[in-house]
């Protein structure tokens, strides 16, 4: 689904992302794990078009992708839920959806899919009418996700979507993510929470300091030692 290989990406002159690579299969749910400043986010920003690499392959679906801009990528199939969310807030919650569907032409389609994401998020049917900004932090983020989703990705990436969210919601947006997962959309995540993240994903990758210095199952890297002292505080 997802191949990079050696990517080095800067922001100005700073080097953020040393060789890169890694691998998504389809159906996979993959996660990237690291602490602040690793380059988590810049991974996804590159991915999706929004910060080019310098050197390297980005190769979604076959088709090389580092040089095409994002809204392009998007019309590929790979949609990219950034840690702003970046919901319209002065529009309605129904209206955030259809905007999600642009890549779609056919209004037919476009509206079917939009029942079929509300019927995945019960509360946004409720809400549908209300302005984006006046959603609690965990139904902005559901908002977020279900916008995505009406462009019918193969791939979706998510960066942080736990950020800011009580734990009961933290869980109720993870059943969520790996329900899409099972559905056939794979999952690249980012995540701060170490343990959550590995314990869901098919397999990890670790980035310290825009490099990768470990990859394996989720649920092996879990028992790692230097995951444990590094990330968990065991």
């Amino acid at each position: 689904m997802l191949e990079i290989e050696s990517i080095n990406v800067y922001y100005s002159e700073l080097h953020v992302l040393k060789d890169v690579s890694l691998v998504v299969n389809d159906r996979e749910f993959v996660s990237v794990i690291g602490g602040n400043g690793a380059g988590k986010s810049t991974l996804l920003n590159s991915i999706g078009g929004h910060i080019p690499p310098k050197s390297g392959m980005i190769k979604f679906r076959d088709t090389e992708i580092q040089k095409a801009p994002a809204h392009s990528i998007v019309g590929m199939g790979l949609s990219h839920i950034s840690g702003e969310r970046s919901i319209f807030t002065k529009m309605s919650v129904r209206d955030n959806l259809l905007l999600g569907g642009w890549v779609q032409k056919d209004k037919k389609k476009v509206d079917a899919q939009l029942q079929n994401v509300i019927g995945m998020f019960p509360i946004l049917d409720e809400r549908k009418h209300q302005l984006a900004g006046t959603l609690s932090g965990g139904e902005q983020q559901m908002l977020a996700i279900a916008r995505a989703l009406m462009a019918e990705p193969k791939m979706l990436m998510l960066d942080e979507p736990s950020f800011g969210l009580a734990p009961k919601i933290v869980d109720e947006v993870f059943e969520t993510i790996q329900k899409i997962n099972e559905s056939g959309v794979s999952i690249l995540l980012v995540e701060q929470d170490v343990n959550r993240s590995l314990s869901v994903a098919h397999r990890a990758y670790v980035l310290e300091n825009g490099q990768v210095v470990m990859q394996g199952e989720g649920k092996e890297l879990l028992g790692n030692d230097h995951i444990k002292q590094a990330y968990i505080g065991m």
